[in-house]
């Protein structure tokens, strides 16, 4: 229980607890990535009508998708709570949604806390109006919840325990336990085995207290149970708990006493600790500027703090345990009546906004919580908290005069931050600045103090009839050095009338313009151009207020923003246009070292395999010879049988018939026959494999390209067969006598079947579209050409009989990252690559020759030797 300071009503401390998690913030926590429980502040700021419709969601799903400043909600949040639980807390504002649809502006302050042996967060969602009084009060009551949480978890907390047995007669401990020996301080070394020992470790004050628990055991009072303090030889002070029993003769006589003792201390730093914890929690509500209260059902006071005799006037000091009646006025105490049965009776929280008397006679306003909560004893009551909103409100009013001056200035920075133009964004910012101060005269102007001549020059102004024009240069000594310095230093220059101007020089410009009032608000660009915004009255005297200077010094910010953009502009356009050619180079490249590589480690991958199924497949191969021979040797020696044997027995003639003889000597051979033809077929394959993977041909080197062009065809086998609704594509070779070719084979091999691949996808999807009676009325085919040129080069020419291409497509074709494929079937590489093989790594051509509806044909040129494509 604890008894409130000056009050005498002694209060749970569970009731200041649930007064605090019942608090008018809304609070939310948040377990993983998702709300796991809120208060009823929350639930109302939502709109919810129940805390199941929060709990489980991530944050952003009571978010818009994308926050103003344009941040993705779900990303953001997970930042959010990630900055959270690195740092412990994160303090930030965010928009969320009601449950209507209604936009909710929040300052959130996210509390990593440690929660069933997990770290959780702890949030605190505040509208932004009243949020520093509200989050003040909820940081110290949560660090006071959380402090008194802990102490309480340690004291909770099982500690070690210690055996012990002592013989009464010979003052002996019987057994003391490593465990005992330890909660004493004494070790094997210091400890003799007897209570004397143990007693010189307790402390001198609690000696004779435990020496009166023994006696009263042993005369067989009470069991033995004592609490009591030992030191340690380094001097640390420890509370044990030591409980235990007498065991007695058969006539009656004490023997021996069993009993444990237990490390207590934490417990008694946690009782120690929870009474001051409870004392500063107290002292917290009595200093908090937020009043708080309790009441009973019947309207009973309960509790108040110290902040509520100050926020309202009460005819005495001396509240707990009077009636509201007593209290106050009686309409007002009837409705206060009303308000709190009503809380109880719907269980649910009511707010209201409350008139409360100020100390200079004024009336103001009080935002007032009231909340269902139990008073410890199981009986319910109503608690509540009262915050003094006065001076929000009057600055909500203030700041409402202002909204729609700075909406116009919002709009204004708005359009001229959107424009490139110069000209347009000093017209329009003219214009603005002229018709929202409503003045007679705006103009714009540079300031050139550094040239030959220092002069300034208006070059755009907004005016009404009578004002004059000033567009023009004029010298900068009719100024005065005085107001120069300031425009360099960038200090704004206003003056409310004319005849009260302090600067000489100023002021004759003034007058011999005409002007009554004048404000010059100065900026200053990226590239250290001074320019100057000027406002001129000529008809009356214009005080300059200091929102209006505020909203000119806005406007010159932005006004700056956008001449730097307009002056960035150019140079951006060039630079885009470089950066745009450096990053394709950069894709290209790194595209190409990626295909490379996949390509070394295809090659590899292929190499590998050939060679293991090579291997068996030899073995398999070499012994078919000596198989076939032992077979023929068996069957002849059969034959021989017969012969000399014309009447075989019984049994033999039997097992003849069962095993089908004459069958076996017929199917044997050609058994044998087929897996050879089998094996030869194996050994071809594996042949393409190792000719088209060419990891012995890394260097350029010469080779029979008929050989890789068949090792492709061989890879592409399955896909240039029949299957069910496409018929077979067809193949035709014409091959010319070719010499060999120096070149990379592995590289040109992947040129064939970059080639090859893109026919068969091309013919496959038109045959998607035509039935099989068309397909072999017009099949499908591939012509593969190959011819010596006069120019000691080889051609290879390969044509599909397919759709063929559009000439927007043809000319993008070796383009990289260019693909018609749809997503995930391509990469748009393949062709890049293979035409950076053929022209740069062998010094030919790569030409795609090719019209709608009559097929495609690619032609491949390189020199026979690598140095006549040197010397190219």
């Amino acid at each position: 229980m604890i008894e409130p300071a000056g009050f005498g009503l002694p209060l749970p401390e569970d009731c200041f607890r649930q007064l605090f998690e019942r608090s008018a913030d809304a609070i939310l926590l948040i377990d993983g990535d998702v709300f796991i429980d809120c208060n009823p502040a929350a639930i109302a700021l939502l709109g919810c009508t129940d805390k199941a419709q929060v709990q489980s969601l991530h944050p952003a799903m009571l978010s818009p998708a994308v926050q103003p400043d344009g941040r993705p909600s779900f990303e953001t949040a997970n930042e959010m709570m990630a900055i959270a639980m690195r740092r412990g807390s994160h303090r930030f504002e965010w928009m969320h949604h009601r449950m209507n649809g209604e936009d909710l502006w929040v300052e959130v302050l996210l509390t990593a806390i440690e929660w069933q042996g997990r770290t959780i967060l702890h949030a605190t969602w505040r509208d932004i109006g009243d949020r520093l009084q509200l989050e003040a009060q909820r940081q110290e009551v949560e660090k006071a919840l959380q402090r008194s949480e802990q102490r309480m978890r340690l004291a909770l907390k099982a500690a070690q325990t210690g055996i012990w047995e002592w013989n009464i007669a010979t003052d002996h401990l019987e057994h003391f336990s490593d465990e005992a020996k330890h909660l004493f301080g004494l070790t094997d070394d210091t400890f003799d085995g007897t209570w004397a020992t143990c007693a010189k470790a307790i402390h001198p004050e609690d000696v004779r207290r435990i020496e009166q628990a023994i006696e009263s055991a042993i005369a067989g009072t009470t069991a033995y149970a004592a609490d009591y303090r030992v030191i340690w030889p380094d001097g640390s002070i420890h509370w044990l708990a030591g409980r235990g029993d007498v065991l007695w003769s058969e006539d009656g006589k004490p023997l021996t006493m069993v009993g444990t003792v237990q490390d207590i201390t934490p417990r008694k730093e946690a009782e120690e600790a929870r009474r001051r914890s409870e004392e500063r929690f107290q002292a917290f509500m009595d200093h908090s500027p937020t009043a708080a209260w309790m009441v009973s059902y019947e309207g009973q006071m309960l509790y108040i703090n110290q902040t509520y005799l100050k926020m309202f006037t009460l005819p005495t000091p001396d509240v707990v345990g009077k009636s509201l009646f007593d209290l106050y006025p009686k309409e007002v105490a009837a409705e206060f009546l009303h308000n709190v049965q009503t809380v109880i009776h719907n269980r649910r929280l009511l707010a209201t906004i409350e008139p409360i008397p100020l100390p200079d006679g004024t009336i103001g306003d009080s935002l007032v919580y009231k909340f269902p909560m139990s008073d410890g004893s199981g009986q319910q009551v109503v608690g509540g908290i009262a915050i003094d909103i006065t001076d929000r409100k009057r600055a909500e009013e203030a700041i409402q005069d202002y909204a729609d001056r700075q909406t116009l200035l919002n709009q204004l920075a708005h359009q001229i931050r959107n424009s490139l133009n110069l000209d347009t964004v000093l017209e329009t910012t003219i214009q603005a600045v002229r018709n929202l101060l409503e003045i007679d005269y705006c103009g714009f102007c540079w300031v050139l103090p550094e040239t030959d001549t220092p002069h300034w020059e208006i070059v755009q102004e907004a005016k009404n009839d009578h004002a004059p024009s000033l567009l023009g240069e004029y010298p900068l000594r009719l100024v005065g050095d005085n107001v120069v310095q300031q425009l360099i230093q960038q200090q704004m220059v206003w003056v409310d009338d004319t005849a009260q101007c302090s600067d000489p020089v100023f002021q004759a410009l003034l007058m011999e313009s005409g002007v009554q009032s004048v404000v010059l608000m100065p900026l200053r660009t990226h590239s250290q151009r001074i320019g100057c915004l000027i406002g001129d009255h000529f008809q009356q005297v214009r005080p300059w207020t200091e929102r209006e200077r505020d909203l000119l010094q806005s406007v010159a910010t932005q006004l700056a923003i956008a001449i730097d953009q307009a002056e960035l502009y150019a140079q951006s356009r060039a630079q885009s246009e470089e950066l745009q050619h450096a990053l394709q180079e950069l894709q290209r490249t790194q595209a190409q070292m990626v295909q490379s590589e996949k390509m070394s480690s295809l090659g590899q991958l292929v190499a590998g395999i050939a060679h293991e199924i090579n291997n068996p497949v030899n073995f398999i191969h070499g012994n078919l010879a000596h198989a076939r021979n032992y077979v023929q040797d068996l069957l002849a020696l059969m034959d021989l049988y017969q012969q000399e044997y014309l009447e075989p027995t019984p049994k033999i003639a039997h097992y003849a018939e069962e095993i089908d003889l004459e069958f076996l000597r017929e199917d044997l051979p050609k058994l044998l026959a087929s897996m050879r033809v089998g094996t030869e077929r194996i050994h071809e394959i594996v042949r393409s494999l190792r000719i088209f993977s060419r990891l012995d041909e890394a260097e350029s080197k010469p080779v029979d390209i008929h050989d890789g062009i068949d090792s492709t065809l061989m890879i592409l086998h399955n896909r240039l067969k029949a299957r069910p609704g496409r018929e077979e594509i067809r193949v035709i070779k014409e091959y010319g006598s070719l010499p060999p070719v120096e070149c990379y084979a592995g590289q040109l091999n992947q040129v064939f079947m970059n080639i090859l691949s893109n026919a068969i996808d091309a013919l496959e999807e038109r045959d998607q579209q035509r039935s099989i009676a068309d397909q072999q009325a017009e099949p499908s085919t591939i012509c593969i050409k190959t011819q010596v040129m006069p120019d000691h080069q080889v051609s290879i020419h390969i044509i599909d009989n397919g759709t063929g291409m559009l000439p927007s497509v043809r000319q993008r074709i070796f383009d990289p990252f260019f693909t018609t494929k749809s997503v995930g079937k391509g990469t748009g590489m393949g062709m890049s690559i293979s035409y950076q093989i053929v022209t740069e790594k062998h010094g030919g051509t790569l030409e795609c020759l090719s019209e709608p509806g009559k097929g495609t044909e690619f032609v491949i040129q390189i020199p026979i030797s690598k140095a006549i494509a040197e010397l190219s």
